[in-house]
């Protein structure tokens, strides 16, 4: 898996992600059928960098098609409460703190206390890549 940075969408794994929620919902797939997509996929996660990385990109692309739910939320609230995965650590020391930043940017927003509390998803997606 390569990481390129410590933005939200910034690994392959991270696209990856997105992609297939993406995907899943163009082709009309339900909410209900993503999120049991999702939360089957957590099974395969075997790390706590590929959990960060694939709780924060699932939320941030449901709460783009308007999806989030508490569920993700919590998780994503969990690990921002945490800190940010050390594995960041070795792969640089910057990102360690850069990430945790950007996760909690994502929550500050107000982005992942209800659905539709703002009406402007890619503010939160830009602002967040600052």
């Amino acid at each position: 898996m390569t990481i390129d940075g410590t933005d939200i969408l910034e690994s392959d794994l991270g696209i990856d992600v997105q992609n297939e929620i993406l995907d899943r919902y163009d082709s009309g797939q339900s909410a209900d059928e993503i999120k049991s997509y999702l939360k089957n996929g957590l099974q395969n996660i075997s790390s706590s960098l590929d959990l960060e990385i694939y709780i924060s990109t699932a939320c941030l692309t449901l709460w783009e098609i308007g999806l989030l739910d508490d569920y993700f939320v919590k998780q994503l609230k969990a690990i921002v409460e945490n800190g940010a995965d050390r594995t960041w650590a070795e792969i640089d020391k910057t990102p360690l703190g850069c990430r945790h930043r950007q996760e909690k940017r994502f929550i500050s927003l107000g982005c992942c206390f209800g659905v539709g509390l703002t009406d402007r998803p890619n503010q939160c997606a830009l602002t967040i890549a600052e």
